[in-house]
Parts: structure tokens; sequence; C-alpha cells
């Protein structure tokens, strides 16, 4: 009975954490909210590129820290602090919005980055407890829970704000751009009722979430009266024990790198260099993809179905990766996603020129998101299995903030270039 129970709370705090994840989810909205923001604050396209690049960099700052400090006071003062951050950053922007790029970069990407960051590896460790056996599976589902967050802001976002698909014009400057009035005096009240719809799903998320307790209430439900147990039962408890002896054995013979012994291993520099490659491909494609399409003439309508469909992609991929990783691990599958994320890439333009596009822009997108979902699933599966799943959200978390200063000079490059 107790077994059975469990089971219900591990299946619980994966729906959980896949649900908060839903919520951190909204950063890919990017590419979708690019365009009606550039018109409504008259801001170019390489400042677009710091919403991405911003609220990844705070991420990547607070992912240690959430580490360390559900450590140190559990996870669910950390998960509280991350809704509010994230909620409240965005809710703030209804007023930022109008009060130039600063203030907005402030309330939009670094508080929603910040409360990103902390529960962002905390909520994989604490999925992954109840199932060690089927760690990156977990990770995938989770992660299919952030990709799956375009899925539903993206068409709430267009909705509210551009719900007649208004037509984009080419401003002087050769930037398309929403002039119309009705376009633009709706992205204030937007972020009011995005923030809503975020803060349901964290709330939801973070009752289901419940941490890992082996073997509690085993004896209370199972050492009653041994005289009244039935054969059957004793033959569920014989049963009981032999797996729960398998799984204790199993953690026992996982090697656990502390963090400083993690920092002393040539994989940690590895692993880290590999995510700040990745981060220029990542950012390309969340920021721009939209804008791509437009100057080559496709509607908003198309480009924001497209936007929701990737969340499909997104989110399917970092299961179907999952479930390579924990078949084959985690090298081929990376070596495989890095040459198909290249090819994707550098055809993007050629497909551009032909008669086709529109259908090919989208299978071209598709594919670019579903390739980027691998690099979510077989890094955090990489670090756990080499450096072990107890510290796995600091030193996953500490990987991505050695490559933060980098992502910052590649954002400043690529608005220098424009």
């Amino acid at each position: 009975m107790s077994c059975s129970k469990s089971r219900i709370w591990g299946f619980l705090t994966v729906i959980g954490a896949a649900l908060f994840h839903l919520s951190l989810g909204y950063t890919y909205t990017s590419g979708n909210m690019s365009p009606y923001l550039r018109s409504y604050m008259n801001i170019t396209h390489g400042e677009t590129v710091w919403f991405h690049a911003v609220i990844i960099s705070c991420q990547a700052a607070a992912m240690p820290l959430g580490g360390l400090l559900e450590s140190k006071i559990g996870f669910r003062p950390v998960v509280a602090v991350s809704a509010l951050l994230c909620s409240v950053g965005i809710a703030l922007s209804a007023l930022t919005v109008n009060y130039g790029l600063g203030a907005f970069l402030f309330t939009y990407t670094i508080m929603f980055g910040i409360g990103m960051g902390l529960p962002y590896s905390v909520l994989f460790s604490l999925a992954a407890e109840w199932f060690p056996k089927h760690r990156a599976v977990v990770i995938g589902i989770i992660l299919g829970g952030f990709g799956m967050g375009a899925l539903v802001f993206t068409p709430i976002q267009t909705a509210l704000i551009n719900p007649n698909n208004l037509p984009t014009t080419e401003s002087r400057l050769k930037a398309t751009l929403f002039c119309s009035p009705e376009v633009r005096m709706r992205v204030p009240r937007s972020f009011l009722i995005l923030a809503a719809i975020m803060f349901g799903l964290q709330v939801i998320g973070f009752f289901l979430c419940h941490k890992y307790k082996p073997h509690v209430g085993d004896g209370g439900d199972l050492g009653g009266d041994s005289s009244d147990l039935k054969i059957d039962d004793e033959y569920e408890l014989q049963s009981i024990t032999i797996e729960s002896d398998k799984e204790q054995s199993s953690l026992q013979d996982t090697v656990n790198y502390t963090v400083g012994e993690a920092l002393k291993s040539i994989d940690f520099y590895l692993i880290g260099f590999i995510v700040f490659i990745n981060t220029i491909p990542i950012t390309l494609q969340s920021v721009f993809y939209k804008v791509f399409g437009a100057q080559n003439h496709l509607d908003d309508r198309f480009l924001s179905i497209v936007a929701t469909c990737t969340a499909i992609f997104n989110c399917s991929g970092r299961v179907i990766w999952g479930l390579i990783c924990d078949k084959i691990s985690f090298k081929l599958p990376l070596e495989w996603l890095l040459v198909q994320w290249a090819i994707l890439f550098g055809t993007l333009p050629v497909i551009a020129m032909t008669r086709a596009f529109q259908a090919l822009f989208a299978v071209w997108v598709f594919l670019l998101f579903f390739t980027m979902s691998g690099h979510f699933v077989l890094l955090p599966g990489a670090c756990s299995r080499i450096f072990g799943p107890k510290y796995m959200a600091t030193t996953y978390g500490l990987l991505y903030f050695t490559t933060a200063s980098g992502r910052v000079e590649i954002e400043t490059t690529i608005t220098i270039l424009g």
C-alpha cells in the first residue's frame, strides 16, 4: 500500500515539476513577442536580442544559487520565491514597457530570469529522486513541459495583441513593424493576463511537488498485527523489500562528485564549453526565426501558428532525447544532434530562395526546435551520469553560470552587427 502511495506521489511530483517548467517555458515566446515589442518600444533587431540574452544570463547566475539554497532551506521556499519573481516581473512589465528599455529589461528579463534559474535544476533533482533508474526520461518529461511553453503562451499573445491578423509594414530603415495603433495599444495589458496564467500554473505545480523520503511509513503500514497478514500480503511485502533493496544497492553504487571535485574534473569544462558554444544557435533560433519569416513576407498569423507548433516538437523532442539518453548514453546522440543542427542552420537561407519557402520554413523551424530540445536533456543527463545525482542541481547550475559572461559577449556582438 505504501509503495503504491509512494509511486503516486512520485508521478504527481513529475507532473508538478513539468507544470512549473511549463510556466517557465514562456521564455520561448521571445521570437513571437519580438515584433510586437519592437513596434511598441521603437527598438532595433539587435536590442530585442537582449531580452533572451539577459533572461538566460540571469538564469545561469541563479541556477547554482537555487541548488545551494535548496540544500539549506528545502525546495519549497526556493520554488515559492521563483514563482513570485517570474509572475510579478511579467505583470510589472505592463508598466515598465512605457519607461524605456532599461526599466523593461529589469522586470521582463532580470526578474523573470532569476525566477527561472532558481528552481530550474532543483526540480530535476526533486523529481528524479523518485525514479532513480529513469533520470533522463524524468528530466525529459519535465523539460517537455518547459518546451510546451510556446504552445500555451504564443497563441494567447497573438490573440491578445493582434487578433485581427493585421499585417506588418516596412519602415524607412527596412524594419518590419506593426504600425497599427490597435496592435500597439494592446501590448501593455497582455502582460497582466500572461502573468496571471503563469502564476496559476506555478501554484498548481508548487502543491503537487513533494520530496522523496525513502521508507517513510513502510513500518507503520505493514508492521501492525503481523498475524493478520494474508499470504498474498506477505508475498507483496517480500517483493517490495527486494525491489527496495535493489534500488538502495543501485543508489549506493553511484559515484557522487562534490562540487569541488567536479570543478577539478576536465569533463566539467568540456560540458561547459559545449553549453557555451550551443548558446549561439539557441539565441539566434529563439529570437530571430519569426523576424526571418516576416522579412521574407510570411504573414503574422502563419508565423504565430508555426511558433505555437514548435512547442510540440520542443516538448516531444525532450522526451525522445531522454529515452535515447537512458538507452544509449549521451555521447553519440549529442554528436548526431550537433551535426543535424549545423545542417539545418546552414540551409535555412537557401530554402528562402525556393518557391516552396512557406512550407519548408515550417519544416525547418520544427526540426530546429526538435534538435535544440536535445541540448536541454542530453547535457543534464551527461552531468548526472558523470558527476552523480546527489549534487546535480548545484553542479549543473554552476555549469551554466560559468558560461554567463560568454553569453553576454555573444549578445553584444549580435547587437553591434544589427
